[in-house]
Order: C-alpha cells, then sequence, then structure tokens
C-alpha cells in the first residue's frame, strides 16, 4: 500500500547513509527525502501500517540481567524516563530492582528533573550505581549530545567500577 511518497526500494538500495548523522539508514533516507525531521516523526509515517514492524519479544528481564552478571558486568536500567517504559517509571525501576538490576541511569537527556531525583533518591537508599549517559547517536537525536547532562565525576556512584 502507499500513501504517495516519492521513495522507492531501488533508490533506498542506492542511497549511501552518511554514518556520521548517526541512527538508521532508513530514518535518514526519510530526512533526505523530506519525510520527517527526526526519528520521531518516521515512525509516525508508519501509523495504521499494523505488523509492519515486528515487535520484537525479548527474554524475561529477570533472565537478561542474570545473563549480564554471570558474563561478569554489571546490569544497570538505562534511561528509566524514556517514554517506551510508559508512565509509570517508579513501577519499572523497581521491578528492575527486584529483578538484580545493580544501577540506575539517573542522569540521561530523556529523563526529567522528577525521573532523575526519584532514581537518585532510589539509589542512595538501596546503594546502587549512579551513572550517566548522552546516548548521543551524532546528529540522529539534536537533544543527545555529548556532555549533556552536564554531569561530574562526584555526582554519580561508579563504586567498584573505578
Amino acid at each position: 500500500e502507499s500513501r504517495g511518497y516519492d521513495v522507492s526500494m531501488e533508490e533506498y538500495e542506492k542511497f549511501v547513509d552518511n554514518p556520521a548523522l548517526g541512527g538508521w539508514k532508513a530514518v535518514n533516507y526519510a530526512k533526505y527525502k523530506k519525510l520527517c525531521a527526526n526519528h520521531l516523526e518516521f515512525f509516525k509515517l508508519f501509523e495504521g501500517y499494523e505488523g509492519f514492524f515486528k515487535k520484537i519479544n525479548y527474554c524475561p528481564a529477570e533472565e537478561a540481567i542474570k545473563a549480564i552478571k554471570d558474563a561478569g558486568g554489571i546490569p544497570v536500567l538505562a534511561h528509566p524516563g524514556a517514554d517506551f517504559y510508559g508512565e509509570d517509571y517508579q513501577k519499572v525501576i523497581h521491578d528492575m530492582i527486584d529483578n538484580g538490576i545493580m544501577g540506575l541511569e539517573c542522569y540521561h537527556p530523556d529523563n526529567s528533573r522528577e525521573v532523575t531525583e526519584y532514581s537518585l533518591k532510589i539509589c542512595k537508599k538501596k546503594g546502587l550505581l549512579i551513572t550517566t549517559g548522552s546516548d548521543c547517536h551524532g546528529g540522529f537525536v539534536s537533544s543527545r549530545k555529548l556532555r549533556n547532562p552536564p554531569v561530574t565525576l562526584d555526582m554519580l556512584n561508579l563504586e567498584g567500577l573505578l
């Protein structure tokens, strides 16, 4: 089914993606074609196309956390304020703690002040790691730049990592 977009698979396959832009070739192609300005608008292009994006069935959090620990890693919940977790970020945080998570990415561009403060409070109360990340993907997501959010080492708890 077509929505009248001036695109073709042949043109897409010939499209040379610029890795410096970050993100995915499909998004960068759509931006090149002026169909969207960013990754959020890209996904809206497919609204109403049921089954276009197949939902990935990930393993249960407990299983993933165990695998990370068994491999010598330290499981940390990334950007608990991201919209894909849903509105009840507090439940997500507590569920992940119950499953053995060892830290929270308290500082992240997608975390609101409320999420950051709540995450910090929980980490301090439970002795969890406090981490940060810009989630920078080049120019792919404009709010995600290096040094955003501005965090210094004394704001983190990286005990056992340094």
